[in-house]
Order: structure tokens, then C-alpha cells, then sequence
């Protein structure tokens, strides 16, 4: 694995700030002001209000797609807003909550809308400003904390998740610091999808039990006698080679049964009696199989191979299957048993670490995450009414707070939180390209036919990206989006790529010679994957691209043969080197949990990957676990920090 040292971080700062700051004269002190007129014993309304940073008023380098913002100016609105008033005590006044602390109340705000008619943050019309006001949010006395929670579009269905992200967010109505936590959505669970797995293992049974009876004899396909000859050793050769088929989606198993059917055909139009009986039998298996759904039409036309095959149905949960259950193409596992009675079953979504394939648990696929926003912070505190607010991030960030106090007393009127609202996630921003002086791709023939060379396969107009899966995400993330366990085991999959005029995926993996030429980039949001710990051994994180075989040629990768029209899987790694250096804003660890902490994803920061690939002999038909150490990569990762995080990777 060839790493290039070549990075450039870019970093993502605060989007958002929350705003509420004047000076206040030093005859305004905060401790010898009136009582306010709302003040009832425990608590007191005030004017409350959030500052959000315009495009470019901070030096972003946040994920400029229409879903993950920003793109140009435009703001997509938070909803979803909590604020939680806390007063914290001797060690957490100094650094903090701690999960311990209780919560004694939680203060609702309402939706902020993009780019609504009292708020214009992309700098519009003549009364353009970047804040909105609350008022008469009612807060306890004696609070000197806030912990922000904000939410940005979100996913409601499985198109709208892939699209804006979707995250469990277990927010209101928590007693207690620690109870607030932030989970991945599993994309589909087996139950839902079990009856069409079971209706291609009984489609595939079928073939595999095809036989021929003279009127004397029967012949099964899955019996042949060793030393068979003539055209009986093709069928027993045919056999050997259908049950190595490990690819269980739609796509992958038509091609299975078009390649299986054009041996077929032919023969069971010869004279042999025998041979040509059971040829026939399995061609019907493979058209018109009765007792069940599945049933393919071959094509009569001129202009297509005499033998090409299709579905005969419109049911896409069959024809476009797993994809449609949201799932990616290579993730359905199939396993053969050569019992007494042999037969093809799906493999389990439990599959551990160590198995012959490593394939991935499809019960742990989530969606990316959505836009949340967060923010720990101190407060600071006036008795003074204020009328006007700063209008920008860069103005709040350079106060000096001077004559604001740290507490809510009697006499305050308006509230400010001190430190900015930052992302609660991280970004990741992917581009790709191949690099081949020949305009050629080697594949891996020879290792499944030692007497066959590899193939060059013609990179061509390029190969269209479709999706990425990112290993290593926590099952969940705590108060602070940090996770306090080791459990890393959620596998993200973004398949919402940028689209061309036509609705398609315009990222295309195209072949360049140059070294500043590459894809459309796409991005995608994740959770940070810092392992809790001062000694923890932060994680690496393998990912893998999908990738549709465009070249209109089947070729080999590690696990077998990627039919044209299939998809494929490059997977490379991304590595938490010793030699890094993580250069975070001069902030205390409340605006930054985790910081100086060396590690892939940082909320609130970005991630450049840059993958290049130089053959196709580890492309994958299925997708392997991403947790696992023994696969087979193509690309290799070097990173340095500094406010942002780039990845130059190459598959070789």
C-alpha cells in the first residue's frame, strides 16, 4: 500500500453564533440593577438571540452540496432547538458538564427557517441581518451554562435520509446530562426484505435441482458422474462454476444465469439425448420456473445477443434488489452447502470478523448523519434591554465581554452565550479518478484462471461513482457528540451522489494524467470517531467507493467477476498517523470536546479524501467488513492537521 504525504486541511469553523452583545458602561453594573419586573423568585424572562455566521463572514470550508451546507450563501434552516440552562459548581464551572449533571428544566425555542422573511443571512434585501430574536425565554436564576442543540433538515423517508441525513436524536425531555445521546438509523432490517431473499434462494434452488428423465433414467444436474464426456462434462463444468456465485443482488444474479443460460442454449438444441434433456431443463428453471416470482424473458431481437436476459416483472423490489431496500448492490451475501440436498441461502447479517468472505453485517448499514448543531458554552448576562445586535460571527468571537456578568441574576434582561454554536458532526468531502498512462486497467483473471493473462480493461468515458460506505462509526454518541465507549461498528452509506441533467450520478472516476484534475466532489456527513480516553488508541477508518462497470466488458476483481452494468467496490484505508499534528481554534475544550486529540472525523471540521486508483485487481463484487484488518486495499492514506483534514489516496 503506496502512501503519498500530500495534505492540505481545510478547517470548518462555527456556522452559527448566538449573538446578544453591546458594551455595557461600567455604571451599569450588572449586581446593582433593578430587580426585573418578570423576576418571580426562581427565574426571569429575558431576550434571548442567535447569531448566524453568513458565508465567508468565517473562514469555512464547510461541505458546499445543497444537503450538507452550505451551498454559496444558502442556509437550510435548524428546527428542533433545545436550550438546556445549567448551573454548575466547583470542577464543572471550570471545565464543564460532566454526564452527572442533573437538568432541571429544558427551554424550547422555535424554528428558524431558511433564509425567512425576518432573517436574511445570505446578506439580501435592505433590512439584511444574521440573527433573530427570542423573547421572554424564561431562565432560572443563578444558571451560568447552556448546553445548544439545534437540528438542520432532516430525513423523513428512505429517499429524503439519503438525501439530508438522519439521526435519532434523544434530546427533550432528558433529566440528566448524560442521558442525551445521538444515534445512527439502521437503513433496513432483514425482516423487511426476507421474503424477497427467500424467493431468489428458492429461484436459484430451483436451477440448481434442474434434471432430465429419458423415461427410464433421471439425470440431475447436481449429480453428474465424474468423467462425464462430450457435452455432459460442459454441464458438470457449468455446475461447478454457478455454485461459486457469492453476489446475491438482482443484478449480479442475472448475470450469474445469462452466462449459465448462453452455455445452456445451444446445447439444448444439439441431438444428444441426454445432454440436451438436461440443458433444456435448466434453461426452463432459468426462464419460467414454476412456485416462484422470479422469471426472466429472453430476447428475440437482432440487435441484442440472441440469449440476452431480463426480469419479467416490474417489481422493483425484485429487479433492482437489495438497492431498492436501500441497501447497496454488493451487500447481499450468498453461501452454497453441498448437502445431500445442495442449495444457495443468504448469508447471515451477523457475520463476525474472521469469516472466509469478512462480509459486511448489513444490520449495522446506517444513513449518513443530518446537519445537528451544538454548543457547550458559559453564559454571559446584562440588565440592559439590547436593540442592537451584532450582525456577524466575526464581531461576537473578537468581544471582550466587558461589564457582562457570568450568571443570571434578578435584574437580568438579556442572555449570550459566550462561545459560538459549532456542527455537532464532521464532513467528508470525496473526490476520485483513475491514473493509467495507457488508458487501461489491469483486472484479476488469472487468479481464478491460471492458464488466462489478466484483462486491460479500457477506462473509457470513466467509471460513474454511485456511493461510498465509511466503516468505523459509533452506535452512538453522547451529550458532547463523542461516543463513551468502543463500540465502532456502524457502517455509513451515502449513496446521494450530485446528478447530472438527466437525473444520473455526475461523478465519474475518469482517467487523468495531471495532478490537479479529478471527479465531481461529494460529501458526506458523519459522526467524530474519537475514542474516549486519554490513552485511547484512536481508530483507522477503511471506506469503499461503488463504482458502476461502464466499460461494457466483465472483469475480475478479488472475489470474482464483475459483469458490465455491475457494481464494484474499492476499498482503501484512511490512518491515524504518529506523525500528525491537529491544529484546533485557541478555544478551551467547551467549544471543542476532544481537542488536540488525533484522530479521522472532528465535528465541526472537514475531510478531504482524494482517491486514485491504478487497476482494478481489488475491486470487490461484494462488500467486505469494513472492520476488518486482512482486506484487500487499494489505496493508502497519510494526513496532517491543521484546521482541516485532506486524504490523497491511491489504489494500486
Amino acid at each position: 500500500m503506496k502512501r503519498i504525504n500530500n495534505y492540505v486541511l481545510n478547517g470548518a469553523l462555527a456556522l452559527l453564533s448566538t449573538a446578544g452583545l453591546v458594551a455595557c458602561s461600567s455604571s451599569d453594573d450588572v449586581t446593582d440593577a433593578p430587580v426585573n419586573p418578570t423576576y418571580d423568585g426562581k427565574s426571569v424572562k429575558t431576550q434571548f438571540a442567535i447569531n448566524i455566521a453568513t458565508p465567508g463572514s468565517k473562514n469555512q470550508t464547510r461541505m458546499t452540496s445543497d444537503n450538507t451546507q452550505m451551498s454559496g450563501s444558502k442556509f437550510l434552516g435548524m428546527q428542533n432547538i433545545y436550550l438546556f440552562p445549567l448551573t454548575l459548581t466547583g470542577g464543572e464551572a471550570t471545565n464543564g458538564p460532566s454526564s452527572n449533571t442533573s437538568v432541571s428544566s429544558i427551554i424550547p425555542l422555535g424554528r428558524i427557517e431558511a433564509n425567512s422573511s425576518d432573517m436574511h443571512i445570505d446578506g439580501s434585501g435592505s433590512d439584511a441581518k444574521d440573527y433573530k430574536v427570542y423573547n421572554d425565554v424564561n431562565v432560572a436564576v443563578g444558571t451560568n451554562n447552556f448546553l445548544f442543540y439545534g437540528e438542520g433538515p432532516s430525513g423523513t423517508d428512505m429517499s429524503t435520509n439519503f438525501e439530508k441525513g438522519k439521526l435519532t436524536a434523544n434530546v427533550n425531555g432528558k433529566t440528566s446530562v448524560g442521558n442525551i445521546n445521538f444515534k445512527p438509523v439502521q437503513i433496513a432490517a432483514q425482516s423487511t426484505y426476507s421474503s424477497v431473499q427467500n424467493d431468489f434462494v428458492s429461484y436459484l434452488n430451483g436451477i440448481l435441482g434442474a434434471s432430465y428423465s429419458d423415461g427410464t433414467t433421471t439425470t440431475n444436474w447436481n449429480n453428474i458422474a465424474d468423467g462425464a464426456t462430450g457435452d455432459m462434462s460442459v454441464l458438470k463444468a457449468a455446475y461447478t462454476k454457478f455454485v461459486e456465485l457469492k453476489a446475491g443482488s438482482a443484478a449480479a444474479i442475472l448475470a450469474s444465469v445469462q452466462s449459465l443460460y448462453n452455455i445452456m442454449k445451444p446445447i439444448s438444441e444439439n441431438t444428444n439425448s441426454e445432454a440436451q434433456g438436461l440443458a433444456g431443463a435448466i434453461c426452463t428453471a432459468i426462464l419460467n420456473q414454476s412456485g416462484t416470482n422470479i422469471k426472466l424473458t429472453a430476447s428475440t431481437e437482432t440487435t441484442v445477443p440472441t440469449y440476452k436476459l431480463s426480469y419479467n416483472s416490474s417489481d422493483k423490489n425484485y429487479t433492482e434488489f437489495p438497492e431498492t431496500q436501500g441497501l447497496p448492490q454488493g451487500a447481499m451475501i450468498l453461501e452454497y452447502s453441498s448437502t445431500s440436498t445442495p442449495a444457495f441461502s443468504y448469508k447471515s447479517t451477523n457475520a463476525s470478523i474472521g469469516t472466509t468472505y469478512n462480509n459486511v453485517n448489513v444490520d449495522n448499514i446506517v444513513y449518513p448523519a443530518c446537519l445537528e448543531y451544538f454548543v457547550n458554552t458559559p453564559l454571559k448576562a446584562t440588565n440592559l434591554d439590547v436593540s442592537t445586535w451584532p450582525t456577524t460571527a466575526n464581531t461576537w468571537d473578537n468581544d471582550d465581554w466587558e461589564n457582562w456578568g457570568n450568571v443570571v441574576l434578578p435584574s437580568t434582561r438579556t442572555i449570550a452565550l459566550q462561545n459560538t454554536i459549532n456542527y455537532g458532526v464532521a464532513s467528508l468531502k470525496t473526490t476520485i479518478k483513475a491514473v493509467t498512462e495507457t488508458g487501461l486497467l489491469e483486472d484479476n483473471q488469472n487468479h481464478f484462471y491460471s492458464n488466462l493473462d489478466n484483462q486491460q480493461i479500457a477506462v473509457g468515458d470513466g467509471f460513474t461513482v454511485t456511493g461510498i460506505l465509511i466503516g468505523g462509526q459509533p452506535v452512538q454518541v453522547d451529550w458532547n457528540f463523542l461516543s463513551s465507549s468502543d463500540n465502532f461498528t456502524m457502517t455509513v452509506f451515502d449513496r446521494s451522489m450530485p446528478k447530472d441533467a438527466n437525473g444520473k450520478s455526475s461523478v465519474i472516476a475518469k482517467n487523468y494524467s495531471d495532478d490537479t484534475s479529478t471527479s465531481t466532489p461529494f460529501y458526506t456527513l458523519l459522526l467524530d470517531n474519537m475514542v474516549s480516553g486519554a490513552s485511547a488508541s484512536q481508530k483507522d477508518v477503511n471506506f469503499a467507493i461503488e463504482l458502476v462497470n461502464t466499460s461494457n466488458t466483465d472483469f475480475y476483481g478479488v472475489d470474482g467477476i464483475v459483469a458490465a452494468g455491475q457494481k464494484f467496490y474499492l476499498v482503501g484505508k484512511m490512518s491515524v498517523g504518529d506523525s500528525q499534528t491537529i491544529t484546533f481554534p485557541t478555544d478551551n475544550d467547551y467549544r471543542f470536546p476532544g481537542k488536540d486529540t488525533k484522530r479521522i472525523f472532528v465535528q465541526d471540521y472537514t475531510t478531504n479524501l482524494n482517491v486514485t486508483f491504478k487497476s482494478l485487481k481489488n475491486a470487490y463484487v461484494t462488500i467486505p467488513d469494513l472492520r476488518a484488518s486482512n482486506l484487500q486495499l487499494g489505496l493508502s492514506v497519510d494526513l496532517t492537521w491543521q484546521t482541516g483534514l485532506t486524504y490523497d489516496v491511491t489504489i494500486e
